[in-house]
């Protein structure tokens, strides 16, 4: 993505080119300060580059990969009305860590899906924090007038869950099952 030294809100420039979070790794790290767009640093020795700051110790990045939603809603009921269409639901996904307030990622929704498949990758955290606070994450229906609650749960994180790279979680929420998320460190 080519973009002015002062556009860069969602990463660091290198040059021309804005580096989001997403695309960061310890050759390319930072973020804005102010208003003002910074150059990606390189992490070096015990850094890493998390959430856009070289920080000392591990650092892994989250992908959201996929999840099983319950076909009907706290009702019992379909999750959607359609004369025409799939009654499924559109599910959203809204993560934090550790429930911090501020909402650190979404995951936009999918459409008409009861087995959504996002592969959605977040920004990478520091090992400690992982371990430390896990991720609170609520699921909605996306739906044009008002979204419907899916449930919400904290996904707790060991450390034999980022040595093995991946965690399914049997349930979060009343609605969701079979979460599964992947762990990749940063390089």
């Amino acid at each position: 993505e080519t973009a002015r030294l002062d556009y860069c809100t969602d990463g660091c420039c290198m040059g021309e080119t804005c580096v989001g979070f997403e695309m960061q790794s310890n050759a390319t790290c930072g973020k804005e300060i102010g208003a003002a767009a910074q150059a990606c640093e390189t992490c070096t020795g015990a850094d890493n580059c998390a959430q856009g700051v070289c920080q000392n110790g591990p650092a892994w990045v989250i992908t959201i990969v996929s999840a099983t939603i319950a076909p009907t809603d706290f009702d019992g009921e379909d999750w959607d009305f359609s004369f025409f269409g799939s009654t499924n639901p559109d599910p959203e996904l809204v993560g934090s860590l550790g429930g911090g307030g501020a909402d650190d990622f979404i995951v936009p929704f999918e459409d008409d899906e009861l087995n959504p498949v996002w592969n959605y990758t977040t920004l990478a955290y520091t090992q400690a924090d992982l371990l430390a606070k896990g991720l609170e994450l609520v699921f909605t229906d996306d739906d044009a007038v008002f979204d419907d609650d899916m449930g919400e749960c904290i996904f707790t994180i060991t450390q034999a869950d980022l040595d093995a790279g991946t965690k399914t979680q049997a349930m979060c929420g009343e609605k969701v099952s079979d979460l599964k998320i992947d762990f990749t460190a940063v390089q």
